[in-house]
């Protein structure tokens, strides 16, 4: 971690504020912005923090009795509340277009205000404009460093955006942050400009991202720390350090960028991160273990989108509701949200490609289908994101492997070289035993038969009734064994009767102080945690788990944490808790540890208590072989992405069969590469090509494709760049996405 990362408490503060609970959905529904996103990336007012706010929030308004007006405030009641505690709005777009150049250089000190190099060699006058415009951006999405917060009184972090070391590029509108697998392409860019500092930078952030977090969120906001996207990771510090590393093609990594001096140092330094983030990758939850279509007797363990969560989004809270809105149980929200979540987590959010109705609505291959549609939200209620094994996340993580050990060979680091090239090895034997498909020439989405049925009631959950009961269940076995052993330094009657007053009744049964809630429902989500370190290792479970709380549970700095939580904030619901008549001497209490483990036991078979970004419930269930239904019906750029990340030889028939079926599939357009050939209005569907996909597949083709697949590449690149050109001239703006069945040019 760097010195400025966020620490602990604000971190979760923050996730209490903005990602979940009563306020969130009250101002959510209430409108005050009409982007569900506006709200969470709006910071608190100064000098409060997280906190205050929840606290506030609970008091609010001073004159409500809560249990008997109900949690409802009227919606003028919240904008009130919202005024006072929340800046007006988050920061808006900086427009592009020119820039005071010692400013710019002041965050971008690499950064020629003359344009970029190459472009002064190009001979159309036309696409040397063009490059200086589009290099006469970065500035403008440049972020300073986010590190430490302002001093105050109260000091804490007051905003989502996560802390960066380095000078961030963002993406631009309305997204005001770094995110991931945008990142990669960003560093492309900044290389052909000639700003390898900056591109180290970009790097680096991500490299801190991991080091904080064990994996690069989505991106670097609090509310994205339960998913990540597309992991190229490695792929960037590839980039950037001048390494070679996909195998196949000619000889290096496809697209690498040439004439770059090694960084030995940023290579060395990423390695240890890179290894971290693969463990999270290549997690219980996100891989499945499916058969092989060759060999029904062998299966291969392979990976699909997950995120760790099972409520609205909540930077589309508003967006998620309505999709669940005609939802009959709450089982049925919570798997709609996950793979709602997961979705996005692929950055495919949203196509067709997740939905029951994949394949239908597609063009032809040679006709064109006209107008626009739009697309209806209530389509993604059919959403079966963690039932698909995808064929471009299985490519990612091919290539992923294959440049940490093309980054660990150009360190000499031969053990982590090894690993990971038998990685890239067994996955590559996967992506041509279960997902190539010979009699269309591509690799294809698999469909899982089944949800995850039998781990559902596993389902981590964090909402305030479940808080409320785990946390009473373990207070009351606290008092019960402080109560039972007069022995012990903590049996005292002044404590065991403060601890006993904080419970009170309430039309939704017995309740505690939030703060307190809190602690407790910390310890026990971490006793979980321990306990699944414990299962998988084959250990005595009760014995280490008493072994451990020992060492920590009823410590000094535990319970003095707890005490000062108490001290602040019980004052705010009108009690005065002290601990003066005790001191926290750090003795254990065994009456209270055996009946706190016998309520964890049987807590766990009700309902699991977990807010960690990655999952501890998932045993031993990798070993369990998924049936699957075949194929998920249609054509997708997607299909392509292992081609692109040496998913075969180059030169190989299987890498000329799929040149040739992209050529002829019916996505390869006048003004580009479209996503998909279902017109459905959905983003990531036809006529749109994102450049993300039109770059992969021609360098993909380019690199492993032989003459064929060079001359597609070649051809396909250079209407993609004239197009961009006279879009920007036309519109005075780079757009996200294009229709590819216009030639721009």
């Amino acid at each position: 971690r760097f010195p400025d990362a966020m620490n602990a408490t604000s971190l979760v503060g923050l996730t209490d504020l903005y990602c979940t609970g009563e306020l969130l959905a009250a101002v959510q529904r209430a409108g005050i912005w009409s982007d569900s996103k506006d709200f969470v990336d709006t910071p608190i007012k100064h000098p409060h923090v997280a906190g205050d706010v929840l606290m506030a929030w609970r008091r609010y308004p001073p004159d409500r009795d809560r249990w008997r007006d109900g949690p409802e405030r009227t919606d003028d009641e919240v904008r009130a509340f919202v005024a006072k505690y929340f800046e007006a709005g988050p920061a808006r777009p900086v427009e592009g277009g020119e820039v005071d150049v010692n400013d710019a250089r002041a965050t971008l000190p690499d950064w020629d205000p003359e344009g970029p190099a190459f472009a002064r060699h190009l001979a159309d006058p036309k696409l040397r404009e063009f490059a200086r415009r589009v290099h006469a951006l970065w500035p403008s999405l440049a972020r300073p460093p986010a590190t430490d917060p302002p001093a105050t009184d109260h000091p804490g972090w007051r905003s989502t955006l996560l802390p960066l070391p380095r000078a961030a590029i963002v993406p631009g509108e309305r997204f005001r942050e770094t995110y991931y697998w945008d990142s990669y392409w960003t560093a492309l860019g900044l290389l052909a400009s000639g700003m390898r500092s900056t591109a180290a930078g970009v790097c680096e952030n991500m490299l801190s991202l991991v080091d904080a977090h064990g994996f690069m969120p989505n991106g670097a906001r609090v509310y994205y720390l339960n998913r990540s996207q597309p992991p190229v990771l490695a792929s960037t510090v590839a980039a950037v350090c001048g390494v070679g590393g996909t195998a196949g093609g000619d000889g290096g990594t496809a697209g690498g960028v040439g004439g770059i001096e090694l960084d030995a140092a940023l290579a060395a330094r990423s390695l240890p991160t890179l290894a971290r983030e693969w463990e999270y990758l290549t997690g219980p939850r996100r891989t499945v273990r499916v058969r092989s279509r060759r060999d029904p007797t062998a299966t291969h363990a392979m990976y699909r989108y997950w995120a760790y969560t099972d409520q609205p989004r909540p930077e589309s809270w508003r967006e998620d509701v309505e999709v669940c809105a005609n939802c009959e149980s709450i089982d049925a929200k919570r798997r709609i949200y996950r793979d709602v979540a997961s979705a996005a987590e692929s950055g495919h959010d949203f196509g067709s490609r997740w939905l029951a109705t994949a394949g239908e609505d597609e063009v032809a291959p040679g006709e064109t289908s006209v107008g626009e549609m739009r697309a209806d939200p209530a389509s993604l209620a059919s959403i079966r994101t963690t039932r698909i094994v995808p064929a471009d996340l299985n490519g990612f993580m091919l290539r992923y492997a294959a440049d940490v050990a093309a980054i660990a060979r150009a360190v000499n680091d031969d053990a982590t070289a090894a690993r990971f090239e038998s990685e890239a090895n067994r996955i590559r034997v996967a992506l041509r035993e279960v997902l190539w498909d010979e009699e269309t020439g591509r690799w294809r989405d698999l469909l899982l038969s089944d949800w995850d049925e039998d781990d559902w009631d596993e389902v981590p959950l964090v909402r305030f009734d479940s808080q409320q009961r785990v946390a009473v269940g373990l207070h009351d076995a606290i008092i019960a064994g402080l109560r039972a052993d007069p022995t012990q330094v903590l049996h005292n009657s002044d404590f065991i009767d403060e601890l006993e007053a904080m419970v009170t009744d309430s039309p939704y049964g017995r309740v505690l102080p939030e703060p307190w809630v809190i602690y407790l429902h910390d310890l026990h989500r971490e006793m979980c945690e321990k306990r699944e370190r414990n299962k998988r290792e084959r250990e005595n479970r009760t014995r280490d788990c008493r072994r451990d709380i020992h060492s920590w549970w009823l410590d000094e700095g535990t319970l003095g944490r707890a005490r000062k939580l108490c001290e602040q904030d019980m004052r705010a619901f009108g009690k005065g808790v002290t601990f003066k008549t005790n001191k926290i001497t750090g003795h254990y209490n065994k009456t209270a540890v055996d009946l706190y483990l016998g309520f964890f036991d049987s807590s766990l078979e009700s309902e699991s208590v977990h807010t960690k970004p990655w999952d501890v419930w998932a045993g031993d269930r990798e070993d369990v072989v998924r049936a699957d239904d075949g194929f998920v019906p249609g054509t997708r750029a997607s299909d392509w992405i292992p081609l692109w990340c040496g998913a075969v030889e180059g030169g190989s028939r299987e890498a000329i069969l799929a040149v040739d079926a992209l050529r002829n599939s019916g996505l390869v357009l006048p003004g580009g590469i479209a996503t998909s050939l279902a017109h459905t209005g959905h983003q990531w569907d036809y006529p749109n090509a994102w450049a993300p996909l039109v770059h992969a597949l021609c360098e993909g083709c380019d690199a492993f494709g032989g003459d064929a697949g060079g001359k597609l590449a070649r051809d396909v690149a250079t209407r993609w760049v004239r197009g961009n050109a006279s879009a920007l001239e036309r519109t005075g703006y780079m757009h996200e996405k294009y229709d590819a069945r216009n030639a721009q040019a």
